[in-house]
């Protein structure tokens, strides 16, 4: 397939395929994208063909052209005549190779695309390569715009209305996915005239795919007027909540949407400290010029040491809130990972500056500076970093801050539903755009705030690329009905291909801000996989350490 295909703007209210003439006679109508792209990702495809790619595609890949199933090859060998001969009468019937082509088009398009589907536009000659998507992919189309001449509909048609995907047609079991169930048929009614619309035409999927009959007019504000009638508003995602995590995300309906100011004064009024349990300590600390929370047992050794960030999209919260999970951690992990019980896990949790009034990097800065003071008091207990959305996102920023010596200090790394990337661009941003606790516009907000000292995308959030740097082994939990779950999960798949040991979750029914938050039940089931995750890493650095201390022990054998 060779494809020259133009892209602009962002998919606000979502995405627009259009295909245009493949010949190049029929080119997209003059100013479309600049019409739509305000508010949706225009993706204008101006010349398009697929000859034999089929088979250029198998030789490419090492096999022979007469092994694929193309409607040549299907014509020319007896071995395949009649598909459905051999692989029954449900086997998928051949279609013409560049209406395949345009499918694949499709769906490498909307891989990361907002909801998985996309307003179809098919132009001239093109009009026949959108009917075929629409025919073998009526899931990814919210509606269907045809702008075609007459005399482009089925042969021996009269008028726009002989082109257009027609009620009865589509309606009649044997020809849903016939090459020609776009072009057979009768449309409802008398001859469409062009701007007219034929509403929910039926598919036997059970789908219906909203159409507008355009001949060659090339009426944009007909179109966009079409478009705010079958698609007024983005079609949001509609995930599955857990009900717990459903009860507390909507208890409050303004989480998440009050100015920064209002945020951090609602929070510090509504918040209850929680009771020290009997033998701990907290204590308030300077390191190094930052402020920090230490909490741990009174009079057991510090044998493990959780470094942990807190989050609020930069320019929210504060360190004691973090208190409640930190007695958690304590409390659980201290019996669960340290055998001996004159040993603890102490947690250390830095205040740093926040944005607007405090843009990167500072608030990096500020956590860089506490977490080398930890590694200068802790040099010989093994060190986790813990951050909880914006707070994994500060983690990650000091990680690639660091040096290759100070990385080998950091046993491991927790990044919690982390804010990473302040682009904005994943998939999971759009569909999840109105959510609670965190929407899509707090989240342009709060990037707008932290990145207000000129501060760029890469700078806040380096890509992997061909780093090759020797990151600690990280653990990544993103929730599923999250605007920032895809970011993370990409970043994830960064980290795999640069080689770190990446532990990736993911629990059902979570939303932003509950899943990491006692005693629910899903922070219970996360605290498992960071315990299991935890061992591993301090099992992996004890045989490590096995290793070089046998092979220092018995330097001959390094020359054997």
């Amino acid at each position: 397939m060779t494809c020259r295909y133009l892209v602009s703007g962002a998919p606000e209210r979502g995405s627009i395929i259009a295909f245009a003439d493949p010949d190049g006679e029929a080119q997209a109508p003059e100013g479309l994208r600049e019409r739509f792209e305000d508010q949706w990702r225009v993706i204008v495809c101006e010349s398009f063909t697929a000859a034999n790619s089929s088979a250029a595609l198998a030789e490419r890949r090492g096999f022979s052209p007469e092994l694929v199933g193309s409607k040549d090859s299907l014509e020319e060998h007896p071995g395949s005549q009649g598909a459905s001969d051999s692989f029954g009468e449900d086997a998928p019937k051949p279609i013409p190779e560049d209406e395949a082509a345009a499918c694949r088009f499709v769906m490498e398009r909307l891989l990361n695309a907002p909801v998985g589907a996309a307003i179809l536009y098919g132009i001239g000659q093109g009009a026949r390569l959108a009917r075929a998507v629409a025919r073998e992919l009526p899931q990814c189309v919210l509606a269907l715009v045809l702008d075609e001449a007459p005399e482009s509909g089925a042969p021996g048609g009269e008028g726009p209305g002989a082109a257009m995907p027609a009620h009865e047609a589509l309606a009649n079991a044997g020809e849903a996915r016939s090459p020609g169930a776009f072009n057979t048929g009768h449309t409802q009614g008398s001859t469409p005239t062009p701007g007219a619309t034929t509403r929910a035409i039926p598919l036997l999927t059970g789908r219906d795919i909203p159409c507008l009959i355009g001949e060659t007019a090339h009426d944009l504000e007909a179109v966009a007027a079409f478009l705010e009638e079958a698609c007024p508003a983005f079609p949001l995602a509609r995930p599955y909540y857990e009900s717990e995590q459903a009860l507390k995300a909507f208890a409050d309906p303004e989480m998440g949407r009050r100015e920064y100011r209002e945020s951090r004064e609602f929070t510090a009024r509504n918040f209850t400290a929680p009771q020290l349990p009997e033998g701990f300590s907290l204590a308030v600390e300077d390191f190094n010029g930052i402020e920090c929370r230490v909490m741990g047992y009174e009079e057991r050794e510090s044998s493990l040491v959780f470094f942990v960030v807190h989050g609020g999209g930069y320019m929210l919260g504060e360190a004691r809130y973090e208190d409640p999970r930190n007695i958690d951690l304590i409390t659980d992990f201290s019996s669960a990972l340290l055998a001996d019980k004159s040993c603890g896990v102490i947690t250390i949790s830095p205040e740093y500056r926040l944005a607007p009034e405090h843009p990167f990097p500072a608030g990096r800065d500020d956590v860089l500076t506490a977490l080398r003071e930890t590694m200068r008091r802790h040099r010989g207990a093994p060190l986790f970093l813990m951050g909880d959305s914006a707070g994994a996102g500060l983690v990650y920023q000091a990680l690639q801050a660091l040096e290759d010596e100070e990385l080998a200090r950091v046993s491991g790394v927790l990044a919690l539903e982390p804010c990473l990337n302040p682009l904005l661009v994943s998939a999971s941003s759009y569909d999840y755009r109105d959510a609670p606790v965190w929407p899509r516009p707090t989240a342009a907000i709060s990037w707008g705030h932290y990145q207000a000292g000129g501060a760029q995308p890469w700078q806040v959030c380096p890509p992997m690329g061909r780093d090759r740097r020797p990151f600690p082994p990280i653990y990544v939990a993103v929730n599923t009905a999250d605007l920032l779950r895809d970011e993370a999960v990409s970043w994830a798949w960064d980290l795999v291909r640069s080689g770190v040991a990446v532990d990736l979750h993911s629990f059902a029914g979570t939303v932003h801000g509950w899943t990491t938050v006692p005693p629910t039940k899903t922070w219970e089931r996360m605290k498992d996989t960071i315990r299991s995750f935890i061992t591993t890493c301090l099992e992996s650095a004890n045989a490590h350490a096995e290793h070089r201390a046998g092979e220092s022990s018995c330097p001959a054998e390094q020359h054997r």
